[in-house]
């Protein structure tokens, strides 16, 4: 290949790089935290350990949140560390212990001002303040969100002025309220309205902002971890048995083919994931509490239309395939 073909290529590569970026609005030189509800129904917890314990990412700090039902909380809140202790136990490192964050919700104030709104000064709130105020603004704290908003709002209650060292990168609907969303409304108004936002919309219709989470996840059989651990590409640790062991009590088996929270969390490590975005911005609630958006190309809000599912499914079985820094 001769020096200028060379040269064009490379070219071409920092173009298209520079396109997936620009979509992206962070990366894996972030800080990342991670704030969910169910452990079983996904594998984005294995798959954000596996980042971290290779050096990849810097996770500072985990959270489990869920309001809709006490006992599952506490269930998640212990099986979330059951998976931390399997991860360390197959030799990961730099994986911090989980935090039991808030299981109940915000409450609205009679005023309908967010500025009003007490907080629960949650043990999971003031971690995510701890973190965001350890990085810098350029390179602010990511928050991988999979469930509701409540940690991740109550944060912002605690210390405003964590705003301009967030983003959020959620599993929730902008334009409307998602099943995520939903579970906590007021903290998610709080979230648009107040935070930078990265989102993949998971409501039911099947419309263009749901086609990224019906259609583009990353794909996880549970035939591919059989196949992988019996031919040795996948290694036969306590961690990478459970992803293939694990299931969920109420899903559909077909359900965890594809994995429901991780194209929020690819793209810290393949921006080029992402292939399309739209730009909002929140311009206040509207008489029941929720946030109204408008279009802006300029806005803090992206919401992610359209995404390469290949490139998304190489991602995570990279992942969980890298040797570990010893």
């Amino acid at each position: 290949m001769t020096a200028g073909c060379l040269l064009f290529l490379t070219w071409i590569f920092s173009l298209i790089f520079h396109e997936a970026t620009d979509k992206v609005p962070f990366d894996s030189s972030n800080p990342v935290f991670y704030d969910n509800d169910d452990h079983r129904d996904m594998y984005t917890d294995e798959y954000l350990m596996a980042l971290a314990a290779a050096g990849t990412i810097h996770l500072a700090g985990i959270v489990t949140t869920y309001s809709a039902d006490i006992t599952e909380y506490h269930l998640f809140v212990k099986g979330r560390q059951e998976i931390i202790d399997k991860a360390r136990s197959s030799g990961f490192s730099h994986i911090p212990d989980a935090i039991a964050g808030p299981s109940v919700t915000l409450r609205r104030p009679a005023s309908g001002r967010i500025e009003d709104t007490q907080p629960l000064n949650s043990e999971g709130g003031r971690a995510i303040v701890k973190a965001a105020l350890n990085t810098g603004k350029d390179k602010p704290l990511v928050i991988i969100a999979g469930g509701q908003f409540t940690a991740i709002a109550d944060a912002w209650l605690q210390d405003s002025s964590i705003a301009e060292r967030v983003i959020v990168s959620g599993i929730f609907g902008i334009r409307d309220k998602s099943y995520n969303a939903g579970l906590d409304s007021w903290a998610w108004a709080i979230v648009v309205s107040k935070l930078k936002c990265f989102s993949v919309s998971d409501s039911d219709s099947d419309s263009m902002y749901n086609k990224v989470f019906h259609h583009q996840r990353p794909k996880t059989p549970k035939k591919r971890f059989e196949e992988e651990l019996r031919n040795g590409t996948l290694a036969d640790t306590p961690l990478n048995r459970w992803m293939l062991e694990k299931h969920h009590p109420k899903h559909p088996a077909a359900y965890m083919e594809q994995d429901g929270d991780a194209p929020v969390a690819v793209p810290l490590v393949r921006p080029d994931y992402i292939k399309a975005v739209e730009r909002w911005r929140c311009t206040g609630l509207d008489s029941n509490g929720l946030p109204q958006v408008v279009p802006d190309p300029d806005g803090p809000l992206y919401l992610v239309t359209d995404a390469e599912e290949s490139i998304g499914t190489e991602e995570f079985w990279r992942a969980i395939r890298v040797p570990l820094k010893r």
